[in-house]
């Protein structure tokens, strides 16, 4: 699931992540599997995300808990951030809380979601 949500901020460049038993994380792009350390670092901020959102929905199946994000946004280029901001709004959409504190200004510009405030 963390590579479905991983493709989806990447525009489908990167849809798999696999940890090994000793949590490393590694991606497959291209056929080509590398270590998340070889990736630039909005892209593996953007793996970092997509496993911690995989998890959620492993560990709350029946329920969307509230997520608090803190900079995750700082090391992504404008389109795969944009992407980022508009699957939490589908996540946050039936009320769930979903914070993500900034200190920068373009998120507020990125999102369309009414009820997304910056």
């Amino acid at each position: 699931h963390a590579g479905e949500i991983l493709g989806s901020h990447t525009d489908g460049k990167y849809t798999e992540i696999a940890i090994s038993p000793d949590f490393e994380i590694s991606v497959t792009a291209d056929g080509e599997t590398r270590s998340v350390e070889a990736l630039s670092s909005g892209t593996r901020d953007a793996a970092y995300l997509a496993i911690r959102l995989a998890l959620v929905s492993v560990l709350y199946r029946n329920e969307r808990p509230s997520l608090l994000l803190d900079e995750i946004l700082s090391q992504i280029d404008d389109t795969r951030a944009k992407n980022i901001l508009e699957m939490l709004g589908e996540y946050a959409k039936d009320g769930t809380q979903c914070l993500l504190f900034t200190c920068h200004t373009r998120e507020s510009s990125m999102t369309e979601f009414p009820a997304v405030r910056m």
